[in-house]
């Protein structure tokens, strides 16, 4: 059934983000929107679902104006719902399939007009049922039309394999833990899939969007998948969630205990970096494409949030404070007479995303999440510059965090003794694979060496960054787990996470993960008001539950605990002191 082909208002001032909808254009066609039936299928399992549970979606949002008042919007909406008839296409198929979907009774989200900012929501609960979020397949965030990309590469190594921080398989896919070194102009790693929330008129309800990164160390053995659980989780509360894949691919250097940095771990991060930066614009590019392209969800691109995991947060960190390309280049130190990491991979802006490098992102980022993740400083003769100094040059506005450490974490420790970057050692025969790298880059060879002990960065935990951003009043949380190491830890075969922040009873890893939620939405939500500088009771828990509920002030307080900014952590065990 071909709907109607009703011409809509003229109207509108182009404006550099369209998420005012005034870049749609004044001659289209509400029945161009075309959505595929991917909402109506349980990707993990590649089945369909029953048609009864497939998700309405408005076929017609995105043909509206701003400046077209909500009586009239609503009365179309009205208009087209009576029929109980929705269209969608399938992109790779030419076949159109209707289904007939009643609309509800009542509209399920009458105040749409704040619930993009989630205004009034009790964060520590949810808004969505989780069968109203829809998770969309992969989508590509490669440049189009272009193959291969000019400049671009892909690596595999080996050497990851070999890793016993991995098991064999643990990725699941088909990179992970490759058997051979691989050098590859192949985009596929270039790739999210979104979460979001259906039976929403998107046309008054733009929702803010999280960027998730996630952990693995930059190894082929680790992947997106396990984030699906979390992505869930905030998508219930009200975002558009995008699960980030990114270039991984690393060789670890394993010689002296592995405490020293090698280039092919140099060279992960900064493709990593790129990447990051790509996916921040193509999402952006797409929200502004999507009259060309449509969406069954719409992100309002000026209110934007970062996050990861451990390798994950550390392209969350450089998205919201590393914003300059000399900031990257002070990252990523080589020795004096050696080539740069930006002629070895390109400058960090890159050109191979569907976003373009002119696409300015910085000012969209409204917060960041780094779970258990690292800072980056650079050294000047051994020692760190001031951090605060550093991240904020260039910055028009120090980007707001929620941070999530373990005391005992080892990767980005605690201890400042222990936060120290080291080359491994210039001329000497059990390192020379790490000390330089000749594929999968721009010039002849990549090198990092160090020289005596000199030092070649610091990287600051969350707890430090905490700490910095609270002395210069810039809005900050974190949450401390005085029992965690690096990462939330599971104790196999009982489905029971040890490391729970203070929760009295054994909870499993997927509530360990909606704690964390919550308490991020809590704080995103503080931001989107305006709030974040004037929450009420702790900002600093240790191993004690924080379940202030926001409800539209995000200053009420639910602590539990007794919590205090400067509560200190029990004793550790006689063995570990």
């Amino acid at each position: 059934m071909q709907p109607r082909q009703t011409k809509l208002p003229r109207g509108g001032v182009t404006t550099d983000d369209p998420m005012s909808r005034d870049l749609l254009s004044p001659g289209a066609f509400w029945y161009y929107y075309k959505y595929h039936t991917a909402s109506g299928k349980n990707v993990e399992n590649k089945k369909l679902i029953s048609i009864s549970t497939v998700p309405r979606i408005n076929l017609f949002h995105q043909s509206f104006y701003k400046d077209v008042n909500s009586a009239d919007r609503r009365k179309l909406s009205s208009q087209i719902f009576g029929t109980g008839k929705q269209i969608f296409v399938n992109p790779g198929y030419s076949d159109k399939k209707t289904f007939s979907l009643k609309a509800p009774t009542t509209d399920l989200d009458d105040a749409c007009t704040i619930s993009p900012k989630n205004c009034a929501n009790n964060m520590a609960g949810y808004t969505f049922t989780l069968n109203r979020i829809a998770k969309d397949a992969p989508l590509s965030y490669a440049k189009q039309g272009v193959d291969p990309i000019p400049g671009f590469y892909d690596v595999s190594y080996l050497e990851d394999k070999k890793d016993p921080g991995f098991e064999e398989g643990f990725g699941d896919d088909d990179k992970a833990c490759s058997n051979i070194d691989l050098c590859t102009t192949d985009a596929s790693a270039l790739k999210y899939i979104v979460y979001y929330p259906t039976l929403i008129d998107y046309t008054d309800c733009t929702l803010p969007g999280i960027l998730l990164f996630h952990a693995g160390g930059y190894s082929d053995c680790s992947n997106y998948k396990y984030e699906d659980s979390l992505c869930y989780a905030l998508a219930r509360k009200g975002f558009i969630v995008y699960n980030i894949e990114y270039r991984r691919g690393r060789i670890k250097d394993s010689k002296d205990g592995g405490i020293y940095t090698s280039a092919q771990q140099m060279l992960a991060l900064y493709r990593a970096f790129q990447d990051g930066r790509g996916a921040i614009r193509s999402i952006i590019k797409r929200q502004r494409d999507i009259i060309t392209y449509p969406l069954p969800y719409q992100v309002d691109t000026t209110k934007l949030f970062v996050a990861g995991q451990s390798a994950g947060a550390s392209i969350a960190n450089t998205l919201a404070y590393y914003n300059t390309q000399a900031k990257i280049n002070a990252i990523f130190p080589v020795p004096t007479g050696e080539t740069s990491i930006q002629s070895a991979l390109g400058n960090i802006d890159a050109d191979f995303y569907y976003g373009t490098p002119d696409i300015e992102y910085q000012s969209k980022i409204k917060g960041l999440w780094s779970m258990w993740g690292g800072f980056a400083i650079p050294t000047v003769a051994g020692v760190a510059v001031d951090e605060y100094n550093f991240l904020s040059a260039d910055l028009d506005e120090v980007v707001p965090m929620i941070g999530v450490m373990g005391r005992y974490d080892p990767v980005f420790p605690l201890p400042l003794a222990n936060q120290y970057v080291y080359y491994p050692p210039k001329n000497d025969n059990r390192h020379n694979k790490f000390t330089k790298e000749t594929s999968c880059i721009l010039t002849n060879s990549f090198k990092v060496y160090k020289n005596l002990d000199e030092v070649a960065f610091r990287v600051e935990c969350v707890d430090n960054i905490y700490l910095m951003l609270k002395a210069h009043n810039i809005a900050s949380l974190e949450y401390f787990d005085c029992y965690m190491g690096h990462g939330l830890a599971h104790v196999c075969g009982q489905c029971i996470c040890s490391t729970d922040f203070g929760e009295s009873a054994s909870i499993t890893l997927n509530q360990v993960n909606e704690y964390l939620a919550s308490r991020a939405s809590f704080f995103f939500q503080s931001i989107l008001t305006g709030n974040a500088n004037s929450l009420d009771g702790a900002t600093r828990f240790k191993s004690c539950l924080d379940m202030r509920d926001g409800n539209g002030t995000c200053a009420t307080a639910h602590v539990n605990d007794n919590c205090g900014d400067n509560k200190a952590c029990p004793p550790p065990p006689p063995n570990e002191q």
